[in-house]
């Protein structure tokens, strides 16, 4: 499945200039059959087909008039990558055409789409170049690869030079050392594995949101961070799914990223749950869930019939933690995923300050605490992106 997205903002796949156009307007959906769908994403002026406002996923058909706002949308052009944005037009009510021009501009769309078909299903030099429709450049992703490698994950934010920091510090450092040294082996089919036995257990307690909208949004959002990994990633079939839940919270294990409907209502923008949503990705690239299970598995000794565990494995990993030296790196690289794809770095700081407001601070409860307080969350991310973007976070 691939998503563009559309809007006035430059984070989107297509910049569509005209100020009816909301800043993040409507989403295309391109499901694995080649079917396309439209999604409004809560715009100002309203997404038109043919003419009526849609307020619900809409299936397009060869010929079908899109509008956003005022202005026309040519949506089968930007399927093939060869768009521009139509002049505005007086209003979606007035459009319409005599039956003799309707015909011909039918026809003509739908040879156009019946050769696109044919170039994408048949020709074997058209899939492959068709497929680069829904990629990113291979020389963009090398690049944003090549700049994550260079920036720096300073993490002596953590230590504010008292007693509980010290021994956080420690701690987390003779735990990496004692489960480095462990022999319980764990690759990542096994990780997806017990992702697939989280997904189920999952189910088993919150249902899954079907709302198009919502499931674009975060879909969308999800596609352009895992696109922008590059080489760099470990092989995961990365999946996200939004769950009905009023926790501000979002989890993941084996490649799974859930996403509850309390944190995506508590967020104020896209930047932010882009930031959250790449901080749960990074979360099973650098390792953490793996480690994770490790520890769960030393602890307990579950490694004699490893297959038979995944499902014991699964129920820890939906209550275990993360010690606050991985949460912090897993905030720095997935600020800087967004970054990559276009999203607002600074934006996650208002998150966590918050967050702050939710929270009582003291340094005994700190020091049994898995996750940094807020406010030190958004302390490293301010002196992250001033050292690694040379920028200042208002």
């Amino acid at each position: 499945m691939h998503f563009i997205s559309i809007g006035r903002g430059n984070a989107n796949d297509i910049v569509i200039s005209n100020p009816s156009v909301s800043t993040n307007h409507a989403q295309l959906e391109i499901n694995n059959h080649g079917k396309v769908f439209i999604n409004d994403l809560g715009s100002k002026n309203g997404t038109f087909v043919n003419g009526k406002k849609i307020n619900e996923q809409y299936r397009l058909s060869a010929g079908d008039n899109v509008i956003l706002g005022d202005s026309s949308f040519d949506w089968q052009k930007a399927l093939t990558g060869d768009y521009a944005v139509q002049q505005s037009i007086p209003a979606a009510s007035s459009v319409g055409k005599s039956n003799g021009l309707m015909f011909w501009k039918v026809l003509s769309l739908f040879l156009a789409t019946s050769f696109f078909a044919y170039f994408l299903l048949v020709n074997p030099t058209g899939k492959k170049v068709v497929s680069t429709i829904f990629q990113k450049d291979s020389t963009t992703a090398e690049n944003q690869v090549k700049k994550r490698k260079i920036r720096s994950y300073d993490l002596a934010c953590l230590n504010e030079g008292n007693g509980a920091d010290d021994m956080i510090k420690v701690g987390s450092e003779m735990q990496d050392d004692a489960i480095s040294s462990s022999t319980n082996p764990f690759s990542i089919e096994d990780e997806m594995k017990v992702g697939d036995e989280v997904y189920k257990q999952t189910l088993e307690k919150y249902k899954l949101v079907n709302d198009a909208k919502i499931v674009s949004r975060i879909g969308g959002i999800f596609n352009r961070l895992v696109n922008t990994i590059g080489d760099s990633a470990k092989g995961f079939k990365y999946l996200v799914y939004v769950i009905e839940s009023d926790e501000i919270n979002a989890f993941t294990a084996g490649g799974k990223v859930f996403v509850t409907t309390g944190i995506i209502n508590f967020v104020k923008s896209d930047d932010e749950l882009a930031c959250i949503i790449g901080h749960e990705i990074y979360h099973n690239e650098l390792g953490h869930i793996n480690k994770a299970l490790r520890k769960e598995a030393a602890l307990k000794a579950v490694f004699g019939d490893q297959l038979a565990q995944f499902a014991a494995m699964a129920t820890s990993i939906l209550t275990i933690s993360f010690n606050q030296k991985d949460e912090t790196d897993c905030d720095l690289h997935g600020l800087d995923l967004a970054a990559d794809v276009g999203y607002i770095e600074c934006s996650i700081i208002l998150f966590w300050n918050r967050m702050s407001e939710k929270e009582n601070g003291s340094e005994v409860e700190k020091f049994f605490r898995s996750h940094p307080y807020s406010k030190q969350r958004a302390h490293c991310i301010e002196n992250h992106i001033k050292n690694n973007y040379n920028k200042t976070c208002n």
